[in-house]
């Protein structure tokens, strides 16, 4: 039956059930005028009634149909069957409290990217744990979280050597009470780094010794407070020069970087029994300070920024990378590496 035809047949089959009452009305010839005059005011009465109930019944059926909508636990759910979440509810919802409760140790966040993290998790309702070994950059990234409603502060950390990390983690879980989120940021290049056959050997100690063995330390001693909980999210900054294929060298920078590649893959499969999930994000070139200088005094890293279709990316693209890895929407995904490259390996 088509839409609007239910209605009509409503009202027809009305109005021949009125028709019946009046053929039966003038059957009855000895009936007096009262009662004639009360059949005929009643047969009116149901061919008005009729035609009004099937135009009520047509309005309904187009009314439901094109536009009726039902709400079900802040999520719209069509007629078809069909659900989605409107726009502007979703946007509120990942605005506000999408890391609610969660508590996070951000390490190397005196600035850049590890800073943008820190910022973008306070905002989103986590807790959070500055570290960095400089102690005025590192006070004012907490101070101006807390004065925009954020819950931080500020720990001085070396991660090259074992007893100032363990002190950390241990601070901050007792400042905190738990440590759902641990992101490792600590590291980055300079212009003394180079070819394998003509780079700096004490660059190369250096990289491995901020970036693998600092990862490696940081893993050590918050991995133990997560097995506690009973799951968490971990969180390594690597690189694109960590698969090996990088215009202008960077030998030192590249072998640290595809290290804690592998030891985020290692440490995912070990403690996935724990329910903690042990992920890297692998930025190509990233419009911080330090990456701008170096395109001052290197030409060579210019051509690598040229490969990216997309331009330079920026510290928040990364740190919305962080947040849903961070968040329990990466409930399922570890182990594994995911390029921010702006389309620079997308040849």
């Amino acid at each position: 039956m088509r839409l609007g035809q239910f209605g009509s047949v409503v009202a027809q089959r009305t109005i021949e059930k009125a028709a019946l009452t009046t053929e039966a009305s003038r059957g009855s010839e000895h009936s007096v005028a009262k009662k004639a005059t009360s059949h005929r005011f009643a047969t009116a009465l149901q061919y008005a009634a009729g035609a009004a109930l099937g135009l009520l019944i047509d309005i309904a059926v187009v009314l439901v149909v094109l536009y009726g909508t039902t709400r079900l636990d802040g999520v719209t759910k069509r007629t078809t069957g069909q659900v989605r979440a409107p726009k502007e509810e979703a946007m509120y919802r990942y605005k506000d409290g999408r890391l609610k409760n969660k508590c996070a140790l951000v390490i190397g966040a005196t600035s850049g990217i590890g800073q943008t993290c820190a910022e973008m998790f306070a905002e989103l309702g986590a807790r959070v744990i500055v570290t960095g070994r400089r102690v005025v950059e590192g006070e004012a990234v907490a101070r101006n979280i807390v004065a925009a409603g954020g819950d931080a502060a500020f720990l001085q950390c070396d991660v090259t050597k074992p007893e100032p990390v363990a002190e950390t983690v241990r601070l901050a879980v007792d400042r905190l009470g738990r440590l759902d989120i641990l992101l490792n940021n600590a590291g980055g290049s300079s212009s003394a780094d180079g070819l394998v056959t003509t780079g700096s050997l004490d660059e190369f100690w250096e990289k491995m010794r901020v970036d693998c063995f600092g990862t490696f330390l940081t893993l050590r001693f918050a991995i133990p407070e997560m097995v506690k909980l009973g799951g968490g999210s971990v969180i390594n900054m690597v690189s694109i020069a960590g698969f090996g294929n990088l215009t202008g060298g960077r030998s030192a920078y590249a072998s640290s970087k595809g290290a804690v590649m592998n030891l985020t893959r290692s440490t995912a499969h070990a403690f996935a029994k724990h329910r903690i999930r042990v992920n890297a994000i692998a930025p190509a070139g990233v419009g911080t300070e330090r990456i701008r200088k170096m395109l001052m005094d290197r030409p060579e890293a210019k051509a690598a920024i040229a490969a990216q279709q997309f331009g330079l990316i920026e510290p928040e693209d990364i740190a919305y990378a962080a947040v849903f890895l961070a968040s329990d929407e990466s409930r399922m995904i570890t182990g594994h590496v995911l390029p921010v490259d702006a389309g620079a390996f997308a040849d």
